[in-house]
């Protein structure tokens, strides 16, 4: 029931345990949120920079 699960939320609220777990938690969702936020707005700059190292390897591979 829904009475249970606000209990169990509380008990979990208050042990140290999962405080700690949801920290982690938090912190890892705010990581995502960042690189995702990272990786659009320079993501011209990281496709021109693997298309660019990509053909140097190209460039120095032809000659073998």
């Amino acid at each position: 029931s829904s009475l249970r699960f606000l209990f169990d939320a509380l008990r979990l609220w208050h042990e140290e345990d999962a405080a700690t777990a949801t920290e982690y938690a938090i912190i890892v969702a705010i990581l995502g949120v960042s690189l995702i936020a990272i990786f659009i707005t320079f993501r011209q700059e990281i496709s021109n920079f693997f298309t660019n190292f990509s053909d140097e390897v190209r460039a120095g591979t032809e000659g073998d």
